[in-house]
């Protein structure tokens, strides 16, 4: 039987760690984007544009939201397992004393 280790403090301190890094990196630069395509057309329209924009918003903005969400759902199953590993621990010390 494999012995599996756990630091449930670096757990919760990936989680923090990767919600910072979309707030601070991911999210910003997704709404720069999203700022520079939508405003673009106040500068140039034409099909080549028209269509650049519709690939963006049918294929690369869905991509950047999954991954965007795809690291919050880690964030959170990191906190939550590190909650329950925490919490058996402690019953089980709860059992021995």
């Amino acid at each position: 039987m494999s012995q599996k280790h756990y630091d449930t403090s670096k757990m919760r301190e990936a989680a923090s760690s990767i919600r910072s890094q979309v707030n601070k990196t991911f999210k910003p630069s997704k709404d720069t984007i999203d700022a520079t395509v939508s405003q673009m057309k106040t500068y140039f329209d034409d099909p080549v544009h028209t269509s650049y924009v519709a690939k963006y918003n049918k294929d690369a903005k869905p991509s950047i939201e999954s991954v965007m969400n795809l690291m919050l759902q880690y964030a959170d199953f990191l906190e939550k397992s590190a909650e329950a590993i925490d919490s058996v621990i402690s019953k089980g010390k709860e059992a021995l004393y």
